[in-house]
């Protein structure tokens, strides 16, 4: 990818994604491959549940996950795939702690959804993909 493409993307990417979804009426991910487009840069998007798109609340990443589905059953091709912020447990833990004080399996970073959500999201979204790769 030429600098200049990268740097397009990189800056959509990096927050202009999200100011811009916040300032206007538009479909966000419509913006965001529309730029893509001007860009010269291929548009395949992956979706990060987490973070932003979840409002900084891991328990939201479920729903966020459902979102992407449905626009990719509504005909969206521009999705190649979603990320999720998965550990053991749900939740995070504040880090520096005394080692005796951490839990064992759940973050010291963002908070993450626990292993049996993760599961189930994982087989959910297998339900409701596998059909577009038989």
């Amino acid at each position: 990818m030429k600098d200049g493409k990268k740097s397009i993307a990189e800056s959509l990417l990096y927050g202009a994604f999200d100011i811009i979804s916040e300032k206007t009426n538009e479909d966000p991910l419509k913006i965001f491959e529309k730029a893509l487009e001007n860009g010269g840069v291929s548009q395949n998007i992956m979706i990060d549940c987490s973070h932003e798109n979840s409002g900084k609340k891991h328990e939201r990443q479920s729903e966020v996950m459902h979102s992407v589905l449905a626009q990719i059953s509504d005909g969206n091709r521009s999705i190649i795939g979603a990320m999720i912020e998965s550990n053991l447990e749900p939740g995070s833990q504040p880090f520096p702690a005394k080692k005796e004080d951490l839990k064992r399996g759940v973050s010291i970073t963002d908070g993450c959804i626990g292993w049996s959500e993760t599961e189930d999201l994982i087989r959910n979204t297998h339900q409701a993909m596998a059909h577009r790769f038989c």
